[in-house]
Formats: structure tokens, C-alpha cells, sequence
């Protein structure tokens, strides 16, 4: 495959908040052939970015694979699809590591031209404990890594944007009455904004694969968690205010004691709360810079999200 050509394209995780900003940028470039693949895609057809020459397809990636025919030789699959947040640890081998299991099987039988799997920064965190999505998505690297499969291995940082479940958690933080920092909240950060990520995916679709060496992909400025919240409350408007700081050794070993009893009622779990004690900046890479060579930095990040608030 040529770079610069824009194949088909197998996207799964369609109607996810990265999904559906990555079929926006594929709509600007009129994809004559994408592959829509969700639980639920027939909402995709309602919206604007749609063009109907494409196929919305139905699959639940946690127990079944994707339809016959739907990859060739020359696709390029997307795959996106994961299970985050409060999910539980059953739930995240069942998508992030047997769901990519079985997109993996299909592209390898259609002897697809190039894998791009969408892991995440916390695959690279020193302190995983409690994290079952960043040993889910360890482990998922591995197996495409051992496919064979023509590939790239993407990390993104922290993701903002319109819905982004981070930005809108650590804008609870920055702006109540009394804000708070959890853990030190000198840790370095690097928010990518979802619509620079999803252009440097579609760039990536039409480009050659990288192989298995993950490519860590950030935004336009690196500072502490304690500068982010800072900059979050001023985009809102509002007055410094030195945050409470919340100490997290205790609170995660408790959280990890009782999640396997308590579960997703919880309103964090002990592995989130990893993003407040590692370091989430990305390392340059070559392919990331030439692709995506001016991502947004943060305050440009605020104010399109306080534009659309």
C-alpha cells in the first residue's frame, strides 16, 4: 500500500468518543469505504458525518468475532474498541484483550495490510497495581505484537475533549468550592486533544505501518498535574485556589481491598487513580511528529471545550 492512499478502513469502537471523531475526519476526506463496527452502530446513520456509502456493522466484540468478508487484503483496521473506566476485570479480558484476539484472527485470515491497535499511555506506567485496563491493554499488545500482522501500536495520553470522562473528572476537581489534587499532583501530564488523536489516526491509516514499537502520542504541552488543574480552573473563569491535597497510598489499598466485593458502585476505582501516581507524557517519535507535527496545547484544548459547554 502506497502512503498517502486511503484504503478501507475497518473501524471498530465506532460510536465510542474517539470513534466517532475518527469517522468525522474520515468523512472530510470522502473514505469511499469504511466499516462501522459497534454493539450499537444504527445510531451512526442519524448523524451528520455519515455518508451512505459506508456500512454500519453490528458486533459485540466480547464474544463474537467480526462478520465474514467484512476485511480484504488491502484493509486497514482501526481497532479501537475497549472496555474503561469501572469496568470490571472480567470485562476488560473479555474486549480489550479476547475482543482484540478475535479482530486479529479476522485480519490475519483476510491478510489485512496494516493492524493499527489504539492502546493506551497507561500500558507504560510503572505502578499498575489495581489497573486491570493497563494490564488488559499490555497484554492486547502483546498479541498483536505476536500476530504478524503488518502493525502500529498507538499510546495516546490522557484524551480531551466534548464528553472526554478525564476532562470532565478533573474539572470536578479544579472548580468546586474547595478544590482538591489527588496524590502529590506533581506527576507530568500531556493531554492530546481527541480530535488532534483522531487526525493522527486517519494520517496513520493512509500511512505505512510502524510495526510493534508502541508510539506514545501527546499533546502540545507537558506540566504537572497541579499546573493542569490550575489552567482548568482558569478556563473557567475562575480565581487560584490551592488545592487540597488527598493522599493516595492508603485510599488505593483500601479501594483495591474492597472492589472485589463492592465492584463498580464505587465511584473511582483503586486502578484510576494510577493516572495521579505515574508519569502520562509521550516520548517523541518520528511518525508521531511528521503525522501530527502542531497538536493543541492545553489552554487551546479548554477553550474549545468551554466554546461548546
Amino acid at each position: 500500500m502506497m502512503a498517502g492512499t486511503l484504503p478501507p478502513v475497518v473501524l471498530t469502537g465506532a460510536t465510542g468518543l474517539l470513534g466517532r471523531r475518527v469517522l468525522r475526519q474520515l468523512a472530510r476526506l470522502a473514505a469511499p469505504s469504511v466499516h462501522a463496527v459497534g454493539r450499537h452502530p444504527e445510531s451512526l446513520a442519524n448523524t451528520p458525518d455519515w455518508r451512505p456509502e459506508w456500512r454500519a456493522v453490528s458486533c459485540d466484540l466480547a464474544h463474537e468475532g467480526l462478520p465474514a468478508g467484512l476485511l480484504t487484503r488491502r484493509s486497514v483496521v482501526l481497532h479501537l474498541a475497549a472496555a474503561t473506566g469501572k469496568a470490571s476485570p472480567q470485562q476488560m479480558r473479555e474486549v480489550n484483550v479476547e475482543g482484540t484476539r478475535r479482530v486479529l484472527a479476522a485480519a490475519k485470515a483476510a491478510g489485512a495490510a496494516h493492524f493499527i491497535f489504539v492502546s493506551s499511555i497507561a500500558a507504560s506506567f510503572r505502578d499498575q497495581r489495581w489497573y486491570h485496563y493497563a494490564h488488559a491493554k499490555r497484554e492486547a499488545e502483546a498479541l498483536v505484537t505476536a500476530s504478524g500482522i503488518p502493525c502500529s501500536i498507538v499510546r495516546p495520553t490522557m484524551i480531551f475533549g466534548p464528553e472526554s470522562p478525564i476532562e470532565r473528572a478533573l474539572t470536578g476537581l479544579a472548580t468546586g468550592g474547595a478544590p482538591i489534587v489527588l496524590g502529590s499532583g506533581e506527576v507530568q501530564v500531556q493531554p492530546i486533544h481527541v480530535d488532534d488523536l483522531a487526525t493522527f489516526l486517519v494520517a496513520l491509516a493512509a500511512d505505512l505501518p510502524v510495526g510493534s514499537s508502541p508510539m506514545e502520542v501527546g499533546g502540545g504541552d507537558r506540566l504537572t498535574m497541579r499546573a493542569l488543574l490550575a489552567r482548568v480552573r482558569s478556563a473557567r473563569g475562575l480565581p487560584p485556589r490551592t488545592p487540597f491535597s488527598v493522599p493516595l497510598g492508603m485510599l488505593r489499598q483500601l479501594l483495591g481491598a474492597v472492589e472485589p466485593v463492592v465492584g463498580s458502585r464505587l465511584p473511582v476505582s483503586a486502578g484510576q487513580l494510577a493516572s495521579f501516581v505515574n508519569d502520562a507524557t509521550a516520548a517523541a517519535h518520528p511518525t508521531v511528529s511528521r503525522l501530527l507535527p502542531d497538536p493543541l496545547g492545553v489552554d487551546a484544548m479548554l477553550a474549545l471545550t468551554g466554546a461548546r459547554a
